[in-house]
């Protein structure tokens, strides 16, 4: 399976028709490197990912609430705080100077073939 990792578009910017196409080229790609599927995420943060139903992907889950941490400046991925060397995330996190703040998670979806 192959992952498209984001789709997006310049804001207020609609491109008719541009999510199939990409779509289309993105199976035929995966077809012919011998991929079974496309997985994707809609960020729920931004919309539900009906778009990706009118491509004829399936829904498969929520992921529930992610998170991530800030300086109040820059967010950065969770994954940077991890704990490491008997030290929890929340000690590196500290450390960092950094807080968490909650996301709304994703909606995820695949394309078969």
């Amino acid at each position: 399976m192959t992952e498209i990792s984001r789709f997006a578009s310049k804001i207020n910017v609609n491109v008719t028709g541009g999510l199939t196409r990409l779509i289309k080229r993105s199976s035929i790609w995966a077809i012919s490197e011998d991929y079974k599927g496309i997985v994707t995420y809609a960020d729920l943060r931004f919309g539900d990912g009906k778009g990706y139903l009118n491509a004829s992907f399936k829904f498969e889950k929520d992921t529930g609430p992610d998170y991530w941490y800030t300086d109040g400046q820059v967010r950065y991925d969770r994954f940077r705080f991890k704990s490491s060397r008997g030290k929890t995330e929340k000690e590196i996190a500290k450390e960092n100077k950094v807080f968490k703040i909650n996301g709304c998670g994703s909606n995820i979806f695949t394309l078969m073939f």
